[in-house]
Protein backbone atom coordinates (compact mmCIF):
# COMPACT_ATOMS: atom_id res chain seq x y z
CA UNK A 1 0.00 0.00 0.00
CA UNK A 2 0.98 3.83 -0.68
CA UNK A 3 0.56 6.35 2.12
CA UNK A 4 -0.99 9.11 0.14
CA UNK A 5 -0.91 12.70 1.35
CA UNK A 6 -2.60 15.72 -0.58
CA UNK A 7 -1.66 19.55 0.99
CA UNK A 8 -3.11 22.53 -0.03
CA UNK A 9 -2.58 26.30 1.54
CA UNK A 10 -5.72 25.14 3.46
CA UNK A 11 -4.44 22.02 5.18
CA UNK A 12 -3.97 18.66 4.21
CA UNK A 13 -6.88 17.62 2.17
CA UNK A 14 -6.51 13.27 2.06
CA UNK A 15 -4.34 11.62 3.95
CA UNK A 16 -4.86 7.60 3.40
CA UNK A 17 -3.75 4.04 2.35
CA UNK A 18 -4.16 3.73 -1.46
CA UNK A 19 -3.27 0.70 -4.18
CA UNK A 20 -2.20 3.08 -6.87
CA UNK A 21 -2.54 6.96 -8.05
CA UNK A 22 -2.52 7.99 -11.07
CA UNK A 23 -2.29 11.22 -12.44
CA UNK A 24 -1.02 13.71 -14.96
CA UNK A 25 2.72 15.67 -14.98
CA UNK A 26 4.08 17.99 -17.64
CA UNK A 27 5.70 14.69 -19.06
CA UNK A 28 2.25 13.15 -19.27
CA UNK A 29 0.03 10.22 -17.56
CA UNK A 30 1.60 7.97 -14.89
CA UNK A 31 0.35 5.43 -12.33
CA UNK A 32 1.99 4.51 -8.85
CA UNK A 33 2.17 1.87 -7.59
CA UNK A 34 3.79 0.40 -4.05
CA UNK A 35 7.60 -0.15 -4.60
CA UNK A 36 7.77 2.69 -7.21
CA UNK A 37 11.50 3.85 -7.87
CA UNK A 38 11.43 7.67 -5.92
CA UNK A 39 10.66 10.21 -8.52
CA UNK A 40 9.35 13.98 -8.48
CA UNK A 41 6.73 14.91 -11.13
CA UNK A 42 5.75 18.45 -11.93
CA UNK A 43 1.49 18.18 -12.10
CA UNK A 44 -0.15 19.69 -14.50
CA UNK A 45 -4.30 20.07 -13.56
CA UNK A 46 -5.68 16.80 -13.62
CA UNK A 47 -7.36 13.93 -12.36
CA UNK A 48 -6.00 12.28 -9.46
CA UNK A 49 -7.70 9.06 -9.29
CA UNK A 50 -6.93 6.85 -6.16
CA UNK A 51 -7.22 3.16 -6.00
CA UNK A 52 -8.29 1.59 -2.79
CA UNK A 53 -7.61 -1.65 -1.44
CA UNK A 54 -11.25 -2.98 -2.09
CA UNK A 55 -10.89 -1.92 -5.75
CA UNK A 56 -13.22 1.45 -5.41
CA UNK A 57 -11.49 4.73 -6.89
CA UNK A 58 -11.94 7.95 -5.60
CA UNK A 59 -11.25 10.90 -8.23
CA UNK A 60 -10.08 14.36 -7.36
CA UNK A 61 -9.58 17.40 -9.34
CA UNK A 62 -6.16 19.24 -8.64
CA UNK A 63 -4.61 22.65 -10.55
CA UNK A 64 -0.81 22.47 -10.31
CA UNK A 65 1.67 21.44 -8.07
CA UNK A 66 4.43 19.03 -7.43
CA UNK A 67 4.49 15.00 -6.28
CA UNK A 68 7.54 13.49 -4.56
CA UNK A 69 6.83 9.59 -4.55
CA UNK A 70 9.34 7.34 -2.08
CA UNK A 71 9.61 4.19 -0.16
CA UNK A 72 5.84 3.81 -0.52
CA UNK A 73 4.40 7.56 0.80
CA UNK A 74 3.71 10.03 -2.08
CA UNK A 75 3.05 13.97 -0.81
CA UNK A 76 0.98 15.98 -3.45
CA UNK A 77 1.67 19.53 -3.08
CA UNK A 78 -0.97 21.72 -4.95
CA UNK A 79 -3.11 24.85 -4.98
CA UNK A 80 -6.29 23.18 -5.06
CA UNK A 81 -7.75 19.72 -4.64
CA UNK A 82 -11.28 18.86 -4.80
CA UNK A 83 -12.94 15.64 -4.31
CA UNK A 84 -15.28 14.66 -7.11
CA UNK A 85 -18.50 15.18 -4.95
CA UNK A 86 -17.58 18.91 -3.55
CA UNK A 87 -17.29 20.36 -7.19
CA UNK A 88 -19.37 22.76 -7.12
CA UNK A 89 -20.61 22.37 -11.58
CA UNK A 90 -22.00 25.82 -11.73
CA UNK A 91 -19.28 27.91 -10.38
CA UNK A 92 -16.79 25.45 -12.68
CA UNK A 93 -19.45 26.55 -16.23
CA UNK A 94 -19.22 29.68 -15.23
CA UNK A 95 -15.31 30.02 -14.95
CA UNK A 96 -14.83 27.83 -18.35
CA UNK A 97 -17.36 30.56 -19.74
CA UNK A 98 -15.42 33.53 -18.51
CA UNK A 99 -12.11 31.97 -19.77
CA UNK A 100 -13.27 30.97 -23.30
CA UNK A 101 -15.45 34.31 -24.20
CA UNK A 102 -11.39 36.04 -22.81
CA UNK A 103 -9.95 33.83 -25.49
CA UNK A 104 -12.24 34.49 -27.89
CA UNK A 105 -12.00 38.73 -27.56
CA UNK A 106 -9.07 39.01 -26.75
CA UNK A 107 -7.79 42.64 -25.75
CA UNK A 108 -4.29 44.15 -24.15
CA UNK A 109 -5.75 43.74 -21.11
CA UNK A 110 -6.65 40.26 -21.04
CA UNK A 111 -3.46 37.47 -19.95
CA UNK A 112 -4.05 35.33 -22.48
CA UNK A 113 -2.09 32.95 -20.53
CA UNK A 114 -3.90 33.28 -17.72
CA UNK A 115 -7.05 32.63 -19.33
CA UNK A 116 -6.01 29.68 -21.25
CA UNK A 117 -4.76 27.94 -17.35
CA UNK A 118 -8.27 29.10 -16.03
CA UNK A 119 -9.76 27.24 -18.93
CA UNK A 120 -7.89 23.96 -18.35
CA UNK A 121 -8.83 23.84 -14.79
CA UNK A 122 -12.36 24.64 -15.05
CA UNK A 123 -12.47 21.78 -17.83
CA UNK A 124 -10.69 19.22 -15.20
CA UNK A 125 -13.11 20.46 -12.43
CA UNK A 126 -15.94 19.37 -15.12
CA UNK A 127 -14.38 16.53 -16.25
CA UNK A 128 -13.90 14.98 -12.70
CA UNK A 129 -17.64 16.04 -12.17
CA UNK A 130 -19.06 14.34 -14.78
CA UNK A 131 -17.08 10.85 -13.83
CA UNK A 132 -19.37 11.28 -10.28
CA UNK A 133 -22.79 11.99 -12.56
CA UNK A 134 -21.38 9.12 -14.58
CA UNK A 135 -21.10 6.42 -11.43
CA UNK A 136 -24.62 7.46 -10.34
CA UNK A 137 -26.34 6.29 -13.37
Amino acid sequence: MITFKAVTPKGTIVNEEVKSIYGTSVLGDFTLLPKHMPVVYQMVPCRIALTKEDGTKENFAMSTGFLYFDEDKATLLTDAFEPEDQIDVGRAQAALQRAEDKLAHPTEEIDIPRAKRARTRAMVRLKVANLKNRKKS
